[in-house]
Order: C-alpha cells, then sequence, then structure tokens
C-alpha cells in the first residue's frame, strides 16, 4: 500500500525561481502540455508566490542581521521551494477530500514545513490539473535568523521533513515513505522495488521532454515577435528618409528664391521693402526646413540604432534557437538511451539477486540502496536542470 506523502526542496537563484512561480500559477501559455487546461480553474492559489525583487528585498533584510560585509551575490539563491506528494493510495484518500479540506491539508503541512526550518511561507499553490494532485511552497532562501537555508536543510535534515509532513496527516492513516532499505529489510518484493523506480523515471522523462518542447516553441514566439518589431522599424526608416528628401529639396527651393530676389534688389528689379520682406520669408523657411532637417537626420540615426537593436536580436534568438533544436534532439537520445540501459541493468540485477539466498540478497540489496538513491537523485537533478534552465535572451537596448 503506498498510503505515503512525500516532501522534496530545492533553492533556486533569481532566473528558476521565476520560472518556477510561472508554473505554479500557470502563466505565460498557462503551463507546459501534460497540464490538462481544462482543470487548470480548480487549482487552489492559497498564497500567491511572491515575485524576485520581493524575495531578494526579503533575503537582503535578513542577511543584515548577521552584519555580512559583501553584498548578496547577484545570482544567489532567493528561494526555497518545495513540492508534495502522494503515493498512489494515498491520491485516493486525498481525492475524496473536499476541496477546501485539501487547501487546508496542504497549508498545514506547507506551514509546519516552514516553522521547523525558522522560516516562513510566501507561496502556496494547489495543482489539480496534473495527472495527480500535489502542492508547491516558496520560502525566502534566508531564515529569520539570517543564516541561509542550505545550511539548514541537510540530508538528515529532509528526513524530518518526511516526518513531520507526516505528522499532518497521519489522521488520514497516511504516512512517511520508507527508504528502498527498509522496504527490503522488510521484506518487500525486490524486482516490484526496482520496476517502481524505473518506473518513476519512466513517468519523469516525458515531462522533461515536453518542457524542452515547450522552450523552444517559446524562443520561435519571441524570435517571430523581434521579426516584426524589426519589420515596422524599417518601415518607420524607410518614411524618414522620404521626409528627409522631402526637406532637402525645400531647403534647396528657398535658398534658391533668396538668392534670386537678391540677385533682382541688386538689378533694380525689386524695391528694396519688397526685397527685404521675400528674402526674410524665404530665410525663415529656409531655416525651418534646415532644423526640419536636422532633426529627422537625429531621428533617423535613433532608428538606424533601433533597427541594429533588432536585426542583432533576430540573429541571436535564431542562432539560440538552432543551438536549443540541436541540443534538444541530442539530450532526447540520451536521455531515452540512460533510460533503456538503467531498465535493462536493473530487470538483469533483479533476476540475479533473486537466485541468491534470502539473507544475503537483502544483505546485498540494502547496500546497494545508495546506489539506487544516488543514479534516481542523479536522473531527477538533470531533469530538474532541463526544466528550469532559463532559454530567453533580452538583447541590451541602445
Amino acid at each position: 500500500m503506498s498510503m505515503t506523502i512525500s516532501i522534496r526542496v530545492s533553492h533556486l537563484n533569481a532566473v528558476k525561481s521565476s520560472g518556477q512561480r510561472g508554473h505554479d500559477l500557470r502563466s505565460g501559455s498557462g503551463g507546459p502540455a501534460y497540464v490538462d487546461k481544462q482543470r487548470t480553474h480548480e487549482n487552489s492559489v492559497i498564497i500567491e508566490p511572491l515575485r524576485t525583487q520581493e524575495l531578494r528585498e526579503i533575503c537582503i533584510k535578513r542577511r543584515e542581521q548577521r552584519n555580512m560585509k559583501l553584498a548578496l551575490r547577484k545570482n544567489a539563491n532567493l528561494a526555497t521551494v518545495g513540492i508534495i506528494t502522494f503515493g498512489t493510495d494515498a491520491q485516493k484518500v486525498i481525492n475524496a477530500l473536499s476541496k477546501q479540506e485539501q487547501d487546508e491539508m496542504f497549508s498545514n503541512v506547507a506551514h509546519a514545513i516552514a516553522e521547523h526550518l525558522d522560516n516562513e511561507i510566501t507561496g502556496l499553490v494547489v495543482h489539480r490539473d496534473e495527472s495527480a494532485i500535489h502542492a508547491h511552497f516558496q520560502m525566502p532562501s534566508f531564515r529569520k535568523d539570517g543564516h541561509p537555508n542550505t545550511h539548514r536543510i541537510k540530508k538528515s535534515t529532509t528526513r524530518e521533513l518526511q516526518d513531520i509532513a507526516a505528522s499532518q496527516v497521519a489522521k488520514y492513516q497516511i504516512t512517511r515513505g520508507k527508504s528502498k532499505a527498509q522496504r527490503i529489510a522488510d521484506g518487500d518484493d525486490i524486482s516490484k522495488i526496482i520496476h517502481q523506480s524505473v518506473e518513476q523515471l519512466h513517468n519523469t522523462l516525458p515531462i522533461a521532454l515536453q518542457n524542452a518542447k515547450d522552450e523552444i516553441a517559446e524562443l520561435n514566439d519571441i524570435a517571430e515577435h523581434a521579426k516584426q518589431a524589426l519589420l515596422k522599424e524599417t518601415a518607420k526608416l524607410t518614411e524618414l528618409k522620404i521626409t528627409i528628401a522631402q526637406q532637402q529639396e525645400r531647403l534647396q527651393k528657398n535658398e534658391r528664391l533668396l538668392a534670386e530676389q537678391k540677385q533682382k534688389l541688386e538689378a533694380g528689379k525689386v524695391s528694396e521693402e519688397k526685397a527685404m520682406k521675400r528674402c526674410e520669408v524665404y530665410e525663415r523657411r529656409a531655416n525651418d526646413a534646415q532644423k526640419q532637417l536636422e532633426d529627422a537626420q537625429t531621428k533617423i540615426a535613433e532608428l538606424y540604432k533601433q533597427y541594429e537593436y533588432y536585426q542583432n536580436a533576430v540573429i541571436t534568438l535564431q542562432q539560440k534557437l538552432s543551438s536549443d533544436e540541436m541540443n534538444y534532439t541530442r539530450r532526447k537520445e540520451e536521455m531515452q538511451n540512460d533510460m533503456d540501459a538503467f531498465t535493462s541493468g536493473w530487470r538483469q540485477l533483479a533476476n540475479q539477486v533473486t537466485k541468491l539466498p534470502p539473507a544475503q540478497a537483502v544483505l546485498f540489496l540494502s547496500q546497494l540502496s545508495n546506489g539506487i538513491n544516488s543514479i534516481t537523485d542523479t536522473f531527477e537533478k538533470n531533469v530538474a536542470k532541463d526544466q528550469q534552465q532559463p532559454t530567453t535572451w533580452t538583447p541590451r537596448r541602445p
């Protein structure tokens, strides 16, 4: 029976915490493709996660208690985030609760964890639009005493968090999960344990690959936006070139008329008073035309900068898009190859271990469980890296 609750936490910098906030709130395109958008309205934003600037301000203020000489690094972790999930059988129990009861349960778990870590919850969102109900929570990456969460959250602490979470759902007969070594020692079926580890990876792989596809699609949208902006600036540039040509023609015309009036005055063909008035008009027009010409030239110089900005943006984004697409294809093949090798290897191992005497099998797999955990953790970290790697690029405006 998988009547269990599980807590996983990680520490994120500004870029990654912003991406996690977008995922939690389903902002932008509404979330990854595996999300059932028809059920997104059923999600609960119990506490809207803070933005990166708000998190940074809290972290800076808390660090000041320690009289730190160095400022907070630009790429420092700003948020500690976590996810609350349940085993298959426990999900049925949670799904049977009302939405209000679910929200209250998730809130109790999250706040109990934050209290244990001397921190506070600054974001809590329940997702009901994916394959299984779960909740994401957010905390500042620095505790109330000014020390970073990374100093507090160690491997032993994560075990404590599982106990704390389990205590909040004990009334539903839900407990914390057991380690693979403990499950083996308790006599659980070895092949089933290994199969479940492989199944978890199979469930995670499509999500990671879909996130990569979504990021590529987002880059396509950004590149298209830059192209449209470039076309718009090019049209403005063309209009200004026409305006400059017209002003140059007007300037030349008034300078010619002014010269003609001076010649007529010298030849006595026009009175001095009339010639002076005409000269003043033509000179004023010539000055106006000159000023408009200079303004147009200044503006066209600015537009050229904008033109170069968007042109460089398009080129850079297209190059990055091409690189991301190649990396995605390579990564997909690598992950699938790793998955195939992982599945094949563990199946062979399971067959060999079942042939051992029970006592030797328990001892061997107990020692091997750390290796299983290490492989799983490494894979999950790679998936998290694929999910959180920022792909957008913002060129510096002129």
